[in-house]
């Protein structure tokens, strides 16, 4: 439907049904750049299962005439427009990206006109671990003053001394430095394995092109040898063996 908000004709999607301002509102703000497409499932969802829905697209945005407001403060004004206009008291509202932003603002400008808030890939200031930080030095120049020493727990995290049973960087370095020729020998005698295997291979490669089946089974033993399974040919070799020439 469109509605007039601020002067300016906007384009709200209702989910499919008429909006009625008699059933709760649910507000769903899309991010920057998108438009009310975003919430195509969500809208009629939500407006076939007992809710009137907005999902407005922004000035600026979609099928809405105007140009973009230059700051969340402004958009959420605008929200709170748009619930007047529509003629709904409050309305739950759901934000994407910027718009759960819109959402944020919305609510702290406009209380009267929010009963809830759901925010989706949204982010906050970090005020609040600024405000904690600021607390601790606080609490510790208070203790001080009044002669009190609480030590570390004012510092933040402490070192952790390692539980019984585990084992720290150091020890780990100095087995590994321990089982360094160990593993270097294996490495060796490894290396020195492939390459005898590969010599044989190289050996044998005219035999094997004349008669694939051969190589095919002689594939088949070396892989049973590497498993531990012996130098025994089985009777399928037996029976598919090439005639000499």
């Amino acid at each position: 439907m469109q509605l007039s908000v601020n002067g300016a004709d906007t384009f709200v999607a209702t989910g499919g049904r008429p909006f009625d301002p008699s059933l709760p509102a649910v507000v769903m703000l899309h991010g920057a750049g998108f438009d009310h497409s975003t919430w195509a499932l969500h809208s009629r969802w939500f407006a076939h299962h007992g809710y009137s829905v907005l999902a407005p697209d922004l000035p600026g945005h979609g099928r809405s005439a105007g140009t973009p407001l230059p700051t969340i403060a402004d958009m959420a004004d605008w929200t709170a427009a748009l619930l007047d206009a529509a003629g709904a008291p409050k309305a739950k509202l759901v934000g994407h990206s910027m718009g759960s932003l819109i959402a944020l603002e919305t609510s702290a400008r406009h209380p009267d006109k929010v009963s809830g808030l759901s925010l989706i890939g949204t982010a906050a200031d970090d005020d609040r671990r600024a405000r904690s930080a600021q607390g601790r030095r606080g609490q510790q120049s208070r203790c001080l003053r009044h002669g009190l020493d609480l030590g570390p727990r004012l510092q933040g995290r402490t070192r952790r001394q390692p539980r019984a049973g585990t084992v720290d960087a150091s020890g780990r370095a100095a087995r590994a430095a321990a089982d360094a020729p160990r593993r270097a020998l294996q490495r060796s005698q490894r290396l020195q394995l492939l390459s005898e295997r590969a010599h044989r291979r190289r050996a044998g490669q005219g035999a094997r092109d004349l008669h694939p089946r051969r190589a095919r089974h002689d594939d088949a033993r070396e892989g049973r040898q590497d498993a531990g399974g012996g130098d025994a040919e089985c009777a399928h070799r037996r029976r598919c063996r090439a005639p000499a020439t």
